[in-house]
């Protein structure tokens, strides 16, 4: 199974702040079900909001956290 590297922290004025970061690693059969593990685990609804290249980022939708996801190589 694909390792993901994930990475959540808060946001200012709709941009990452990191003054609060959490970085864990976790394994998923595909980016969906990565995104469905972060959700769960953080207890957060999740809305896709852009691609960065490596990672994909996706904000919560209630709070103000963002969450980046990429796959570990």
């Amino acid at each position: 199974m694909p390792k993901y590297l994930v990475e959540v922290t808060d946001t200012f004025g709709g941009e990452p702040n990191y003054s609060y970061v959490d970085r864990y690693a976790l394994e998923a059969k595909n980016l969906h079900g990565a995104v469905l593990k972060v959700g769960k685990r953080e207890m957060l609804r999740l809305r896709y909001t852009c691609d960065v290249g490596d990672a994909v980022r996706y904000d919560a939708v209630d709070d103000p956290l963002c969450v980046f996801i990429e796959e570990a190589e």
